[in-house]
């Protein structure tokens, strides 16, 4: 075993950026949820999501923070894939504060060959999805040039028989940080919220060109991403 144990600061930083996620970041989320008012797309989703568990619940980077709240029907029997890095520490926070559970690991991109756990976080995934849980996972693999889906959604989905299940959320009163190359979407309290699902997709275990999949997995994200700030900005926010 190789194994070194990490350094006491990043220990300690890795706690704090734990705690900041858990207390800021959810405490919005908590915030904006009890003041705000949802409207489901289709109307049925919380019925259809159940229907359709385990799945694997994909979005953008930066858009899905009110699924926590919103969409997250059964908290500790849905696993969220979390990155390694910094910022990742932050979300992983919000999702242990809100009772989900974690993996720890990410995809490889242009900056990092092999990732930061990516093939242990796959297969960490397919273990929890076959054993009848669902996971969390964000389509595309920072940091550019974003909103690109990465083919290891539509190969969980072909490994386990599981649904991809693509969706996004948007506040009426919300702040879009467009410096980030995910444009990170902030969402403020006493909002009207648009929940919008996608269309299931279903990846065959015989398929071995992904593409398709994974093109079908980006168009469902852009619309239901566009629609739901469509939906989110239909009326004036409840004040």
């Amino acid at each position: 075993m190789s194994g070194e144990r990490p350094a006491e600061g990043d220990s300690v930083g890795r706690f704090l950026r734990r705690l900041g996620g858990a207390a800021v970041l959810g405490g919005l989320v908590r915030l904006t949820a009890a003041t705000s008012r949802v409207v489901y797309e289709p109307a049925d989703a919380e019925a259809r999501i159940r229907a359709l568990m385990p799945v694997i619940f994909t979005c953008w980077h930066g858009q899905g923070f009110l699924w926590f709240r919103v969409l997250n029907f059964e908290p500790a029997r849905t696993h969220i894939l979390m990155s390694r890095h910094a910022d990742g520490e932050f979300v992983a926070g919000l999702a242990k504060s809100i009772g989900n559970r974690l993996i720890e690991g990410s995809g490889a991109n242009y900056k990092e060959e092999t990732g930061t756990g990516g093939v242990a976080g796959l297969r960490r995934m397919v273990r929890v999805l076959k054993a009848g849980d669902s996971v969390g996972v964000t389509a595309d693999i920072p940091p550019e040039p974003g909103r690109t889906a990465s083919d290891g959604i539509a190969l969980l989905a072909r490994l386990t028989g599981r649904p991809i299940l693509p969706f996004h959320l948007s506040s009426s009163r919300r702040r879009v940080i467009e410096s980030q190359w995910d444009r990170m979407q902030l969402n403020f309290p006493f909002s009207r919220i648009a929940a919008v699902l996608g269309e299931p997709i279903h990846v065959p275990r015989y398929a071995r060109d992904l593409s398709p999949f994974t093109a079908r997995l980006t168009s469902e994200l852009n619309r239901t991403l566009a629609r739901a700030f469509e939906i989110a900005d239909s009326v004036e926010p409840r004040v």
